[in-house]
């Protein structure tokens, strides 16, 4: 019972132009270690509707949004949100403030209001460093850092845009062996679940 309260639940989101796929290589690792782990696939405009509680959500590249506005939506589904190699947004402008700095301009983003305090700011975030990133240089994986610290910084050394497919193994065992993700997460989670039973018992 104990081993089973240790393992983990990790839902693997995609970027732009990828689908589910993007993860085949990574998915049967942390399994075989007995960890759950669900790969969203967001066809068409990005909508996905399996249901997910008390996970550890990786947004990779433009998927690092969707990360974002789902942390904000539900923000007591998710006990860590990873940046992986992906757009961080703050709490104080669009997200599309990210894309305009990495010179992309996406409509969708543009219309969509900034991430609330209470929602994506109350998660926990950990944010993975590429160094080797030619897609997501890493003056701007710095620049989001800076501009919004996350709890903690990750790097996997030697990694470009995709080390899901080149550096499997270290992705695996950063994600498997951080204890951070869920001691950190769960914590905060069930701190404000207590105070909302108190308030409502008063």
């Amino acid at each position: 019972m104990a081993e089973a309260e240790n393992k983990n639940h990790f839902v693997l989101v995609h970027g732009v132009c990828h689908g589910a796929w993007n993860w085949f290589k990574l998915k049967t690792q942390p399994e075989s270690a007995g960890h759950r782990v669900t790969l969203l696939d967001l066809a068409a405009s990005g909508v996905n509707m399996k249901a997910i509680h008390d996970a550890i959500v990786v947004g990779h590249g433009l998927g690092g949004l969707n990360l974002a506005l789902t942390m904000d939506l539900f923000p007591r589904k998710i006990s860590v949100g990873v940046v992986f190699s992906a757009f961080m947004p703050d709490t104080i402008h669009q997200p599309s403030y990210l894309v305009d700095k990495d010179h992309c301009f996406i409509k969708i983003c543009q219309r969509q209001r900034s991430c609330r305090m209470k929602g994506y700011g109350s998660v926990t975030r950990v944010f993975f460093v590429c160094d080797r990133d030619q897609a997501m240089n890493i003056e701007l994986q710095g620049w989001m850092i800076n501009n919004d610290p996350p709890k903690a910084v990750l790097e996997i050394k030697g990694a470009e845009h995709m080390p899901m497919f080149s550096k499997t193994k270290q992705l695996c065992d950063v994600l498997i062996r951080e204890k951070e993700f869920e001691t950190e997460g769960l914590k905060k989670r069930r701190n404000i679940e207590k105070r909302e039973k108190r308030n409502q018992r008063s």
